[in-house]
């Protein structure tokens, strides 16, 4: 052979990587390699729980500064509040400041364009918000509160079937039942967490109604805001019940007002009820079911209008929405029952004691009667217990 040849061959040879060599080493046979299966589902459940509430609370955090900014910029634009002017005699009220704000936004509309996309930015931004509170919510509660979303069509309130959403027992006499037992909570004061009444409330027009509830305020300097608010067609202060800029409770009948010497303690549970009559505008106002004033003048002669929407936690400045967070209730509310007549002040007492109540023939505190929206949420509560 060639020294040439042999070389190559040679070279060939030593080129060949060595053979593979295996380390064997003994595994028990009841190694980690098996499935354990879950070994603590309970201790699972409640961590899944606990971030999510925590995601929660991190979504409404965001969404209530997200709220005060948009509040600041509309008071920045020339926005002013209600200002309202009525007093014990029940004299009309001024026009709204939010009146002359919308005159003076259609004369100067080309002023709005410079602030466009940011609006549009923080829309997106608080129905993202709104979305991820209630994908948490139903996580939370699956079978709980029925929150639909409601997108920008706050005038539309699923569906209005009077047969599928009973509002009251529209038998005569009194029962003992109390409401229904269970308060809505409204954790921040935003212009999206609210209540609506399924249906029209008032089918017929009135002369005289009875409001009750039991309210449970959060307190701060901006006051108790709007428990509960009824707009009819053309008219959004038909009947609401508001406190707001430090002022103290009023009733609003018709866009008149008058001062009510009701003063719920933040933090603590009070039974509220208010009377109106048109036949001399004369009305009433109980807390804790004992009488605290009494008036006439407040809209003497008008008709309360049918047809209208009633909603809970928000002030209405056009039927179903328009809503302002400096005038939003934040607290707990509950019991929030209409009756087409005066009550008398032994039925407010009974009504304020779980006693021998009359049934409410315009709205009943059942859960079925009213839609949630924006994180209002839903928990077991008896007010007389």
């Amino acid at each position: 052979m060639p020294p040439l040849a042999l070389l190559l061959l040679l070279g060939v040879v030593r080129s060949e990587p060595p053979p593979p060599r295996f380390l064997c080493t003994p595994i028990p046979a009841d190694s980690a390699c098996a499935d354990p299966g879950p070994r603590d589902p309970v201790g699972t459940v409640l961590r899944l729980r606990e971030a999510l509430v925590r995601q929660r609370e991190a979504a409404l955090e965001l969404a209530a500064k997200l709220g005060r900014c948009e509040a600041e910029r509309g008071r920045g634009h020339g926005g002013g509040g209600r200002g309202r002017g009525g007093g014990r005699g029940g004299r009309e009220t001024p026009p709204p400041m939010r009146r002359r704000r919308r005159r003076m936004k259609r004369r100067g509309g080309h002023r709005e364009l410079s602030g466009s996309r940011q609006s549009r930015n923080a829309s997106g931004l608080r129905e993202a918000l709104q979305k991820k509170i209630r994908l948490l919510e139903l996580q939370l509660h699956p079978h709980g509160n029925n929150t639909g979303p409601h997108g920008n069509g706050r005038g539309h309130h699923g569906d209005h079937n009077p047969k599928q959403h009973p509002h009251g027992n529209h038998h005569s006499g009194h029962h003992h039942a109390p409401p229904s037992g269970f308060l809505l909570s409204f954790p921040l004061r935003t212009n999206y967490q609210f209540a609506v009444a399924r249906g029209p409330v008032l089918r017929r027009p009135l002369a005289a109604v009875s409001v009750c509830c039991w309210l449970r305020p959060a307190g701060g300097a901006a006051g108790l805001g709007t428990p509960f608010s009824y707009a009819a067609p053309g008219q959004p202060n038909e009947l609401v019940l508001l406190a707001w800029g430090g002022r103290p409770l009023e009733l609003l009948v018709n866009d008149q007002a008058v001062a009510l010497s009701l003063s719920p303690t933040p933090g603590r549970w009070h039974h509220v009820c208010v009377t109106w009559s048109s036949a001399g505008g004369t009305w009433r106002s109980f807390q804790d079911g004992a009488p605290r004033g009494v008036g006439a003048g407040l809209a003497p002669g008008h008709v309360l209008r049918a047809g209208g929407v009633l909603v809970v936690g928000q002030e209405q400045d056009s039927l179903g929405g328009r809503f302002d967070a400096s005038q939003s209730f934040q607290g707990s509310l509950s019991g929030l029952e209409l009756w087409g007549r005066v009550l008398t002040p032994p039925e407010v007492a009974a009504v304020a004691t779980c006693g021998a109540r009359p049934p409410p023939d315009l709205l009943a505190w059942t859960r079925p009667a009213l839609e949630l929206h924006g994180g209002v949420t839903a928990r077991p509560f008896q007010p007389c217990t």
